[in-house]
């Protein structure tokens, strides 16, 4: 899942650096806001989380000139949107909307893992080796919550058009979205 997500946020950064024209890239833009927008109604949190990642990276986020064309209303949609993806404060209100959501759905696996991880650094055990059973019982309810999600499937039929298109997209490196980046529009420094 975590592949899943990088690929998907990378190939939403690679899609829209790929277009040398800029109302193309605007319409771009507006149908990736719309998709995490459809995503979170569909209660898709990871990937909805994943596209609005490939819409943050610095690489599409510097392009003032493309954003300023992006309506104001779409702009609002994916505002709203950062503020459920914010990792400033954990997610926070990511997963009590998931947590809140009966299934089917797919949940941010991020928060879930950190979550696991901060309490895996907990020690084993507390006051004269006696085992850390708050730990443990952390643990669990953490785990217990993501299988509660597995339990109910969405009813979808796979589109192979979808995955035609998103197999035939080019997911550019790191330095090669940078690259492309600053094609689009120099840094201030580069004038």
């Amino acid at each position: 899942m975590i592949n899943q997500f990088n690929f998907l946020a990378d190939c939403i950064s690679s899609a829209i650096l790929s277009e040398k024209d800029e109302n193309t890239r605007v319409i771009k833009i507006i149908k990736c806001i719309k998709i995490a927008n459809e995503l979170e109604d569909l209660k898709n949190f990871n990937d909805m989380f994943a596209v609005v990642s490939g819409l943050q990276n610095t690489v599409v986020s510097r392009l003032e000139k493309t954003w300023k064309k992006v309506p104001k209303n779409i702009i609002d949609i994916l505002s709203t949107l950062d503020n459920l993806t914010d990792v400033l404060n954990g997610c926070k209100q990511l997963k009590i909307i998931t947590l809140n959501s009966n299934p089917p759905l797919i949940p941010y696996l991020g928060s879930f893992l950190i979550e696991i991880s901060n309490n895996e650094d907990l020690p084993n055990t507390i006051n004269n080796n006696l085992i850390h059973w708050k730990k443990k019982v952390k643990i669990w309810e953490t785990i217990s919550q993501l299988k509660k999600f597995q339990n109910c499937l969405y009813d979808f039929f796979a589109n192979d058009n979808l995955q035609i298109l998103f197999n035939s997209q080019k997911v550019y490196t790191e330095s090669e979205m940078w690259e492309k980046s600053c094609e689009i529009e120099k840094p201030p420094n580069m004038n």
